[in-house]
């Protein structure tokens, strides 16, 4: 119905937020907040020094998994090596350290100071 009445439209994503009364499974709930599971992604990530910021942490659930999409902010002067080093380890410790992670996605961005010109 979406494609027939927007035809400029080519992707439609949908956010599920769960609610504290829901489906159970042995007393736990299936689906955590996304503001829980950002809490504990944030929590992992600033073990990590090379991580100056977590800019976005976006939670979908697909058949029962969770997959999380994180970007977070290095600093500029990083390799491309380094960087992708800190993606892998930083990915493997989000999975280990949040059990219902089942596959993440580590997005980054380069800080880099930008030089304001002064209003007088």
């Amino acid at each position: 119905m979406i494609l027939k009445n927007l035809p400029l439209i080519s992707q439609v994503s949908i956010h599920v937020c769960p609610e504290e009364i829901g489906h159970h499974d042995g007393g736990q709930l299936l689906m955590r907040p996304e503001e829980d599971i950002s809490s504990d992604v944030q929590h992992v990530l600033a073990q990590f020094p090379q991580i100056q910021s977590v800019s976005h942490v976006v939670c979908h659930y697909v058949n029962e998994k969770l997959l999380v999409e994180v970007t977070v902010r290095v600093e500029e002067g990083m390799t491309v090596k380094q960087v992708s080093r800190l993606a892998e380890e930083a990915k493997q410790k989000m999975k280990i350290d949040v059990s219902d992670i089942s596959q993440v996605d580590v997005h980054l961005e380069l800080l880099k100071e930008i030089d304001h010109p002064s209003i007088e």
